[in-house]
């Protein structure tokens, strides 16, 4: 069920701007990048309650997707973030705040999709995200409510 809720995330999430005409006027379709390019993955850990306290300010850009995405939680506080450079095949971890280690992994691109592998508490899963894209993984209970993965994956070109 995780897997299902994460991938349709990713593919119903990404931002508008990951899906416009590039602005270095190269035609529209026409990728750019090529399977050995790295990419910037930055991590946000989110907690997720149902009680009210809206959105916190250094979520603002996430906003509109946390609002969307999980109606039933009113309250998203930045828990950590990180930033990292992954070239293809690297691997990087975290352990968050619920003690479970996260594993991610940039293991390619294919048609101007980057592939992030991902592994946390059972669950492993790859997702293909659109370079500019953000996808999200969720669902595990903290304090009262859950811990939201945003992922927003770039070119590190």
């Amino acid at each position: 069920m995780l897997r299902a809720v994460m991938i349709s995330l990713a593919l119903t999430l990404a931002p508008a701007a990951a899906f416009a005409a590039p602005a270095d006027g190269r035609p529209e379709g026409q990728v750019r990048l090529a399977d050995g390019d790295a990419i910037t993955l930055a991590i946000t850990v989110v907690h997720a309650r149902p009680s009210d306290g809206g959105v916190a300010p250094e979520l603002d850009k996430l906003s509109r997707y946390l609002l969307k995405s999980f109606p039933k939680h009113k309250s998203f506080v930045r828990l950590s973030a990180t930033s990292e450079r992954l070239a293809v095949g690297a691997k990087g971890s975290m352990t968050l705040p619920n003690g479970i280690e996260l594993v991610f992994g940039h293991t390619g691109w294919k048609d101007g999709f980057a592939a992030v592998h991902i592994e946390v508490g059972g669950l492993t899963s790859t997702v293909n995200v659109k370079d500019g894209g953000v996808f999200f993984q969720a669902g595990r209970a903290y304090e009262g409510g859950m811990l939201v993965l945003a992922f927003e994956v770039a070119s590190a070109r």
